[in-house]
Formats: structure tokens, sequence, C-alpha cells
């Protein structure tokens, strides 16, 4: 032989060689018995096998079942899918043109062997020998069954093709032929379909490629399906039917051969043109947009705790049953109410202002409904999810997480005195609030009420913003930044004003204002509440962490504040539409990019953001995001029982001068006596010296008629009628100053019909001489 045949030879039989499968390696074993010898191949044999499934805790007659998700309820939500479409048959419900073209083509010898065939084996390698590149493969359909079934499939080494052959002859001894086949076609890749997922089973394939059930295929379409298993996407007759129709005939041909059918049928057969048709497939469950949202995290959340992060196809297909408190009725009426732009503001910018809420549970932090944003597309799966995949700066929301919260733990009251007024930091940082007005000496309670930051910057100043970081920390705020290596910090008083590095989730802010409803627990929000199979086993209970993030009565007092927002200050149309206690605080950011609403009752807490993607300037306030949390929390507390907010033990209640923080006396007046919370043992017990001699007072909003002058004050003996207050000596009351006919307090000279509070001029408030008509409230003029 001639240098260049024999060099032409050795190419081919190294090419050859270099093509060969994996699957053709058991020869190789078989021919290395003889020239290594029994012992060398036990030690080959047993280190393939180490570590191989076993058949006593597999059964590959159970497939692939699509997962679904159900609501608090047990009521169904939806039918997952990761882009793939799954259906399995039992034997009778496949053709038996089917069964002999798979046969014909992947496995002739199928109803003959063992699991493992030598003959095939030995004949594929001879005739990729002769090819010089592979063109038949080795394994019988059980082995490829024990790869689908068993093995990892992206796993290539000879290790997996021993234990293919190991389990290949385990599955006969176990199972039947028709068993067998069955699962196999069960399992089998088939492409992607018309609809544009991926088939699963013969009758996935079936349905999305041609329009007919599994028992219904000819012969040309089992040929044509069966010709897809081995490289689907190269013959698929969607993408590629001429490539599709050179693998049918090649199918054909084998039928033909292993005489299913005759030669002259596989003639005419291979005459036929290539067709597909889509179908329009009937979900009894129909797919509910209104609950993608609350789908698109329930997905992430399954995930994680399945460990299947990097294979979510294994959730998709795991037969899971998702059991959520997912409340169906509050998910579509939030879809729509924030799909409905009546209800939202405009902005500089020609994009849809976008939203997110989230409203938890308070007694266990489930997730009952979830928005991600507004007008999002139809049908649209994993996308963008406001609600918890963005973080926004939270403005004055996170004064109570981070400033008053932590000040009440340190021994404040919420009725702690702070100056408000414009306020320079130590590094020079000028504060001021919103509206640029302020008030002089003010409570905690007030500060809260009206958002004041000059005194939230005061408060966590002397606290410490570190205690304030470490407080929305057990809070549940995870996306703080405490020491990155550039020195950036929001242990900062910028972050106690809701100014921070990365800014926060909806979801978080949800489960951090959860722990004031919930007696300062913090319990992780979640929408699983557990997953079982079809069978109802429990494959994985939710076992919440939680930990309390503060004392009970600090969370009482921050609840207490927080409820005076929504009644007497800027948080007012946050109300529940039947008075119900309710519990909030807004926030705004610069130049109202941002604008927010947390708030709770004793049953749920709802957190509310709106902006835009790109943040632009809202032409409101944050009163468009309280709106939104009274409409969608008064549809959801419709019909339930009025609950109130229980105070721990642990607190005392003082009424204390909300100008000085001491107790109040008989002589402070009113307007400046308020019945604050402290925590037992923290509560002042020193009598507040203040005079209000110095203080101008102003006519109250309410006095209609009045006239008279204001001037010093005038404490003689008097006649006060029906009068409760005042000094001196009066008839008919406790003590009057002057005449105060039916009024409540006098102070000076003067008549007052009908006030409730008379100090001289009409109405309500005033020192000296005058004549009032009309009740009024109480205004002042002070610090």
């Amino acid at each position: 032989m001639s240098d260049k045949k024999k060099k032409s030879l050795g190419q081919r039989i190294k090419k050859a060689l270099s093509g060969l499968k994996m699957s053709h390696f058991i020869l190789l074993i078989l021919l290395l018995l003889v020239v290594a010898g029994a012992s060398t191949i036990g030690t080959v044999f047993l280190a393939a096998t180490s570590g191989m499934p076993s058949l006593e805790n597999n059964d590959i007659t159970e497939y692939d079942v699509t997962s679904y998700i159900v609501d608090k309820d047990g009521s169904f939500v939806e039918k997952l899918a990761d882009n793939s479409n799954f259906v399995d048959v039992d034997s009778n419900e496949i053709s038996e043109n089917m069964l002999n073209a798979v046969t014909s083509i992947e496995d002739r010898r199928f109803y003959k062997h063992h699991g493992v065939d030598p003959i095939r084996i030995a004949g594929a390698m001879v005739a990729n020998l002769k090819a010089g590149q592979t063109v038949q493969g080795g394994s019988t359909i059980t082995q490829q069954l024990a790869g689908l079934a068993l093995l990892d499939r992206n796993e290539k080494t000879y290790k997996r093709k021993i234990q293919e052959a190991v389990l290949a002859i385990r599955i006969e001894n176990k199972y039947s032929k028709d068993e067998i086949l069955t699962a196999y076609l069960n399992r089998c890749y088939f492409g992607i379909g018309l609809s544009g997922k991926a088939c699963y089973g013969i009758e996935a394939a079936a349905n999305d490629i041609l329009g007919k059930k599994a028992s219904e295929l000819t012969v040309t379409d089992s040929a044509l399906l069966a010709g897809l298993i081995q490289n689907p996407t190269y013959w698929s007759p969607i993408t590629d039917p001429d490539n599709a129709k050179v693998r049918r005939d090649t199918v054909l041909q084998a039928m033909a051969d292993s005489g299913a059918i005759s030669q002259d049928e596989a003639d005419q057969y291979k005459q036929e043109p290539i067709t597909t048709a889509s179908i329009v497939q009937e979900d009894q469950n129909e797919k509910q947009s209104y609950n993608q949202s609350y789908i698109d995290y329930v997905v992430d959340e399954a995930l994680e705790v399945l460990g299947l992060e990097q294979d979510p196809s294994k959730f998709y297909t795991g037969g899971y049953i998702v059991h959520t408190a997912l409340d169906q009725d509050l998910q579509e009426y939030m879809y729509d109410y924030f799909n409905s732009d009546y209800y939202f503001p405009s902005g500089a910018s020609y994009d849809y202002l976008q939203g997110a809420m989230v409203v938890l549970n308070t007694n266990d932090a489930t997730i009952a409904g979830m928005i991600g944003g507004r007008h999002q597309e139809e049908g649209q799966e994993r996308g963008l999810n406001r609600a918890y995949q963005t973080t926004r700066q939270p403005g004055s929301t996170f004064k109570p997480i981070f400033d008053y919260g932590p000040a009440f733990e340190a021994g404040k009251g919420t009725g702690t005195v702070y100056k408000d007024a414009v306020y320079t930091t130590a590094d020079g940082h000028t504060i001021k609030n919103a509206d640029l007005e302020y008030h002089g000496n003010v409570t905690i309670r007030y500060a809260l009420e009206q958002s004041l930051n000059t005194v939230a910057a005061r408060c966590i100043e002397e606290i410490g913003p570190e205690k304030g970081l470490e407080f929305a920390k057990k809070c549940g705020i995870t996306s703080l930044v405490e020491n990155s290596d550039d020195g950036v910090t929001d242990a900062t008083i910028s972050a106690g004003l809701g100014g921070l590095t990365k800014g926060v989730s909806v979801l978080e802010m949800a489960g951090a204002y959860n722990c004031f409803a919930s007696e300062g627990i913090y319990t992780e929000p979640r929408a699983i509440t557990k997953i079982t199979n079809e069978d109802g086993d429990i494959i994985w209970q939710e076992e919440p962490e939680s930990h309390r993030a503060m004392e009970a009565t600090t969370a009482y007092m921050v609840t207490s504040c927080l409820q005076s927002v929504v009644t007497d200050g800027i948080g007012r149309y946050g109300a529940i539409s039947d008075g119900r206690p309710t519990a909030g605080k807004t926030g705004t950011t610069d130049n109202t990019k941002d604008l927010w609403f947390c708030g709770f009752t004793p049953q749920y807490v709802g957190a509310v953001w709106l902006g835009y993607d790109t943040p632009a300037t809202i032409y409101s306030t944050s009163d468009a995001a309280a709106r939104v949390f009274s409409s969608i929390m008064s549809h959801l507390h419709a019909g339930l029982d009025v609950e109130n907010f229980q105070e721990p033990d642990g607190l005392t209640a003082v009424t204390v001068d909300t100008k000085s923080g001491n107790l109040a006396t008989r002589s402070t007046p009113s307007a400046y006596r308020s019945t604050e919370y402290y925590k037992s043992g923290t509560e002042p017990t020193t009598y507040s010296t203040n005079s209000y001699s110095s203080y101008q007072y102003s006519s109250g909003s309410s006095g209609s008629s009045a006239s008279g002058t204001t001037g010093g004050t005038g404490y003689g003996t008097g006649t006060g009628t029906g009068g409760t207050t005042g000094y001196g000596t009066g008839t008919g009351g406790t003590t009057g100053t002057g005449t105060g006919t039916g009024g409540t307090t006098g102070y000076g000279t003067g008549t007052g019909t009908g006030g409730t509070t008379g100090y001289g001029t009409g109405g309500t408030t005033g020192y000296g001489t005058g004549t009032g008509t009309t009740s009024g409230n109480t205004g002042y003029v002070g610090q």
C-alpha cells in the first residue's frame, strides 16, 4: 500500500474515531475485557456506575407535568409555562403509525433486545468507520429513555453512556416494552411548534405542529414527527419544509425496510408535500392578565425556595401546585384601577405615569395583592415589576422608619418636643420645611402630622443616624448602603428625610410598615404559603423569617402618630371611606418626581408609589398616592369588621404642654394640651412653667362674628354663667374671669355668648374686651 493510501486510510480512521459517539464506547469496554482483564474492567465499571440513580426512587412513567398556581382559597390562578407545551398521553392514545415510525428509525430491534443492543452498536461502528463520520447511533430507545428520565442530559461523558446502558437493562427488567415506548414518546422534545412554544411529548407535537391528536397521526404525519427527535431544529417543518421532507422520506424508507409498510406505500407517501396546521388549543382555565404582576413574583419566589434558579424548566414542568395568599378580587380591582387614567395625574413626560402597589395581610405578612406597573403589555410575562424589581427614593415615608421609630426606642415619646425652625447641620447643610413655614416648639406627633423636615433632622442627629440605619435594617430594608469602598453610606441625616443612595422598593416599604401594624414584629413578605404535588403532598412549607424589629410600645407610638397624620395631618386623603382606624404617611421627593403613601389598618398594609421610569416632575402632590391607597383599601375592607389598634402593656399616657414637653398645668391653654404616649418610666414628671401671657393669639378659624380688641390680660372677679373654666369667682361655673355666658373659658372682661372658649375677641381666642357670638375651635399665633 502506498504511503498516500496509508495516510488517507489513517486520516479516515482518525476522523471516524474523533466523531465516534460515546455510546459506541460500550463496544470498546467489551474489547477491554479481553485486553486488560477482569480486574481492571471491574474497577472502570464500578467507577462509572458510582452515584447512579436508582429505579427504586424513580418512575419512568411519571412525566413532566405542568405546574399550577392557586389563590388563598385554593382556586385556580394560572397554569405555568416556560415557553413550553407539554401534554402526556397513555399508550392507547398514540397512533400505531407513530409507534412503527419511531421504532423503525430509532431502534429497529426494539422488541428483540433487552435494553442494550450489541448488534446495533457494532453495526453503527462499522457504518461510521466506512463513512468517516458519525452516521448512525448505537443507543437503543431504552437507553435514550434512561438518559432523558434519569440522567443529566448535558453531561456527555463515557461514564454517562455506561450508566445509560446499565439503567436500560434494569428498565427492561421492570417495565414492559409498551410502557417503555410510551414513556419515551411522552418525554421526547420535538422542537418549537406553531404557537412558538417548545413541544415536549408526542401529543403536544401533534397538536402544535400538525393540528391533530397523537391518536390521529397518519403514516406521513408519524414519519415527519419521528424524524424530528434527533434534531428538531434542523428538520423542523415550520422553519425548513425542504429539510423536513428529506428527513421524513428517510423515515418512510426505514419503515419500508423494517416491514412496517411496503416499498410501494413508502414511494407513494414520499410524493406527499409537507403540511402543517395551526390550531387554537382551548384552555379551560383561561389566563387572567390582572394576575400577571403577582404571578411574576410567585415564579421568582418559587424558583428561589426550590433552588431552581438555574433550571426554571424543572419548576414549570415539575407538577407543582403553588399555594399563594393572592386575593383575586382585590387583584382585579387593583389592576383595573391602576389602568384607568382618570385616577392618575399627568407630568413632565410623554410616557405613562407609572405606579406600583403591594398589599400585605398584617397577621402574617403574606402578599394579598401586587401591581407592578400601569398599562403593561397584554399577556406580557416576566416583564419589569416595579413593586419589587426597582428602587426609588421614599421621601418622608421613611421618617417613621429611620427617625421616629429609633427615637421612641431611645426613650422619646410622642409628646417629646423639638424646635421647628430652619436647621443647619454640623456639615453646613441647611434643612427647611417643604412649605417654608415653621412653628416653633412642636411635639413629635405634630412633626409627623405635618411632615416637618427640620424636626426630623434634629431628631435623627440627636439619636444618631447609625441607629436609624440599624433600625431600618431590622424593618427589612435591604437596599441601604452602610460602608462602601468609596465612603458612601446611608447613615446620614439625609437618609432620615428619605434621601437614600439606592432607594427602596415598594415591597420593602410594605414590609417595614407591617412592623408597626404587627406590634414590632418583622416578617419577611411572601406570596407563597406552601408548594405541594398533585396528590397534596407538601414539597415545601413556608417557615417565615420573623424577628422583633422594635418594642411593641415603639410600634404603637409610631402607629398612634400615623393615625394623627390621617385624621389631622397631611395624609387626610388616605382615610378609608368608612372611617375605620387607619395609619399612614405621605412621601414626596424633590421636584415631585416620586409620590408615596404607605399605610395600614389592623388587617392590611398597603404601600403605593407613583412616578415615571425616567424620573420627571409629576403635576400633583402626595395626595394622589394617598387617594390610590384610600380607594384600594376601601374596596378591600368593605364588609370587614372594624378593628382598633391594640395598645400594648408598658405604655403610659400623660397630658403634656406641647410647647415645653412637660406635664400640662391648669394654666396651660387647651390648644397647648395634648395626651401623649411614652414607654412607662420615660414619661415627663415635671410640670410646665410656661407663661402664656407673652403669646399673641388670633381669633379662631371657626368664629363667625366678633368684635373687640386684643390687649393685655385681665384677671379679676366676675360672673361666669355656665362656664367651665376661668379665674376668680363665678356663678354657675367652676370659676370665671369676667362675664362669659355659656362660655367654657373666659379671660379678661368680656361677653362670650355660646363660645367654647372666650378669651375676649369673639369667638374662640383673644385677650381683652370683646363680644363673641359664635363658638370656635382655637387659634394661636405663637412660637
